[in-house]
């Protein structure tokens, strides 16, 4: 009688498509054994392209539309126009710089497409970058687990898939309601008076971010070992700390 051997069963292996749409529907599955594979590059970059790519088309797509692009064409407008022609008066610079640089502010050319993406690329991946390293300091310290930085920005990269998902349905609600400051939240009951503080802190929850947070909680749960609510609260903790410092000199003034 031959002796009896385990067998092996090798992990099921998915696709990236499988990947990314499990990550929007069922998470945990997804996750479930990234804590013991090796790090994939592939987790983080492609989400990272992926939102760039998107995050650009829907600029344009925004630039196109003639209520948001004047919107646009007026804050920048407001905010950079003045300083050229004070640059004009003190002899720095020449009339012909100053409109060349105007086409980088103006939507629908090529400038101001090529101002944006530089803009979403550096953002998109400093903030990948950051957040990442961010999550692996407080998970040696907070969560006392030691995991490489890599899984963390695994993580962080697949929870990118939800950011790429709003970004569609913001560039979606724009396009329905001809308001640059629509977002896939209660700011949407308020769009007429976009000036106002409770606007501001309304637009400041959007269901995108709540959904991105339980992603990143789930995946960070895993790969940390720890139970998912205690992570949970980590990240919302976060999100009121980075909301409060960047809505506090707005409401106050």
């Amino acid at each position: 009688m031959e002796p009896e051997f385990p067998i092996e069963i090798p992990p099921e292996e998915r696709s990236l498509f499988r990947i990314f749409v499990g990550i929007l529907l069922t998470p945990w599955r997804i996750f479930e054994d990234m804590r013991d594979t090796p790090p994939n590059r592939a987790h983080w970059l492609i989400p990272l392209l992926l939102y760039i790519a998107v995050a650009a088309t829907g600029t344009q797509i925004i630039a196109g539309l003639p209520g948001p692009a004047s919107h646009l064409r007026t804050l920048s407008e407001q905010d950079f126009l003045p300083r050229l022609d004070e640059y004009v008066r003190e002899g720095t610079m020449t009339r012909q710089q100053t409109e060349w640089l105007r086409l980088f502010i103006t939507p629908g050319t090529g400038q101001f497409f090529f101002t944006q993406l530089a803009g979403t690329t550096f953002t998109a991946a400093g903030g990948l970058f950051l957040l990442s390293f961010l999550l692996w300091q407080l998970g040696r310290s907070v969560l006392a687990r030691a995991v490489p930085y890599k899984k963390v920005m695994e993580v962080v990269g697949l929870t990118l898939i939800v950011g790429v998902v709003e970004r569609v349905i913001t560039t979606a609600l724009i396009a329905a309601t001809g308001s640059l400051f629509a977002t896939p939240g209660p700011g949407l009951l308020m769009l007429g008076d976009t000036e106002s503080k409770v606007f501001l802190l309304l637009s400041s929850i959007n269901i995108c971010t709540f959904w991105e947070i339980a992603v990143a909680g789930t995946g960070l749960s895993r790969v940390y070992d720890r139970d998912f609510p205690k992570v949970l609260v980590l990240l919302l903790a976060l999100w009121l700390l980075w909301t409060g410092v960047m809505l506090f000199p707005i409401v106050t003034a």
